[in-house]
């Protein structure tokens, strides 16, 4: 069934509530539109950029409570935390297996599948070196529209025109 973008959202909250009840911490409206950020993000966002995207509907949320209902939502599995081309943890909603292309010039972090990958299994110096929780891939370089960019700026230079002798 196809869920209407409300009943998405209604749903996101009754299980929000669910959990904030059975870890003994209470639902609140920070913690709810820090969750709700994230659930609309396509991306992979900082917690500044989810702190910045909620400041104008609520002035008083710091920072630090961003990062703490982050840290939450990790510890229940909603989110994975990643660390960013840019030096900063990121927070990637898609919790199903996937993959990450990495833009190293301007941090664009993109999902994509591998089933060839999974098909390979988990490796045998990760099944000897202890429990594996997750197996994931990270592919950096350029995203195509900053390769456009470098090609641009670092394609072939064309000569000067020779200047014709003067005789």
């Amino acid at each position: 069934m196809i869920q209407t973008r409300e009943q998405s959202r209604e749903a996101l909250v009754r299980w929000f509530k669910g959990i904030c009840r059975e870890s003994g911490l209470r639902a609140t409206a920070q913690r709810l539109e820090v969750l709700l950020a994230i659930a609309r993000c396509t991306s992979h966002p900082a917690a500044e950029d989810i702190h910045r995207s909620l400041r104008g509907r609520m002035p008083t949320l710091s920072l630090d409570t961003v990062y703490r209902a982050l840290a939450l939502f990790e510890r229940q599995g909603v989110l994975v935390r990643l660390w960013g081309p840019d030096g900063r943890f990121r927070f990637d909603p898609n919790t199903a297996p996937h993959h990450h292309l990495v833009c190293e010039r301007c941090g664009e972090i993109k999902d994509f599948a591998w089933p060839g990958l999974a098909a390979l299994g988990e490796p045998d110096a990760a099944r000897a070196w202890g429990r594996v929780s997750r197996i994931q891939a990270e592919v950096r370089g350029l995203c195509p529209a900053c390769a456009r960019k470098e090609a641009g700026r670092d394609g072939p230079r064309r000569r000067a025109p020779a200047r014709a002798r003067e005789g």
